[in-house]
């Protein structure tokens, strides 16, 4: 027979891993949304950012600027980091490539000189994926590259040969979704690259192709032209998505229907 001393510390034992079976759960979801929350804000000020760029020189960012002979060379996130969304000062070289020896000194750990609010300038080295542009969950997740990207295509709010003005979204700007999160599609934050209305896929949280998607149980989170973030179900249909994904298509789907049928949630 065991000792009584064994047993007790046998049932000790089994409480202690069902206290732990049952909390450690509760700390996961706990600290999960404290990073939704977190990410929700990043993406908002991200979408904010935009509007305020948009207020200021009457149109959005290209996605991705090219040069004379058409390589892509500079990022719609290099144009309002940190800019509009520190408000400091750029530290982005905007005569060369996003790719160049100057600019590749914001991802490489190199130091780099920065501007103070007093006129001092001090070295600094940037972190590789700022605030900015990543989800905490998939940084936790050792995850690389950097998680809110728009779509770029001829139909949606950031076209490959123009810049759209928010009078041009005649969808409404509540119908019309400007930056979203991706886990499939993951460029450095100076990198210029992003969904492509012609090839990424309309599955939410599609695994082997770029996608609108994250690790968010509740789904990925979306920012609409008006500055709203809304998570986005798995069950939205294609068409749903590409008539949120267009900003002049004059399709019948409204954000408040969506949010109605469970389709967008807060």
């Amino acid at each position: 027979m065991l000792k009584f001393g064994t047993r007790t510390l046998l049932v000790v034992t089994a409480i202690v891993a069902l206290i732990c079976g049952a909390v450690l759960p509760a700390i996961w979801s706990a600290r999960e949304a404290a990073r939704e929350m977190s990410c929700r804000n990043n993406l908002k000020q991200v979408g904010l950012a935009l509007l305020n760029y948009e207020s200021a020189y009457r149109s959005l960012p290209l996605a991705a600027e090219a040069d004379f002979m058409g390589k892509l060379r500079r990022s719609w996130r290099s144009q309002i980091y940190p800019v509009y969304m520190e408000q400091s000062s750029m530290f982005y070289d905007v005569r060369s490539s996003w790719d160049s020896p100057t600019n590749m000194r914001l991802l490489n750990g190199t130091p780099i000189a920065m501007g103070s609010k007093d006129g001092t300038t001090h070295m600094s080295t940037l972190k590789r994926y700022p605030w900015a542009f990543t989800c905490p969950s998939c940084e936790s997740n050792m995850r690389k590259g950097i998680n809110y990207v728009v779509v770029s295509g001829e139909l949606s709010a950031f076209p490959k040969s123009r810049c759209v003005k928010l009078s041009d979204i005649t969808d409404g700007l509540e119908n019309t979704i400007l930056v979203v999160e991706s886990i499939t599609c993951c460029p450095d934050w100076t990198e210029p690259r992003d969904l492509d209305f012609d090839t990424m896929t309309f599955e939410i949280n599609a695994k082997e192709e770029p996608s609108i998607s994250s690790i968010h149980p509740l789904g990925p989170l979306v920012c609409f032209a008006d500055g709203e973030v809304y998570h986005i179900s798995e069950s939205t249909s294609a068409t749903e998505l590409k008539a949120m994904l267009t900003i002049a298509g004059q399709e019948n789907v409204l954000r408040d229907d969506l949010i109605a049928r469970g389709i967008l949630r807060h």
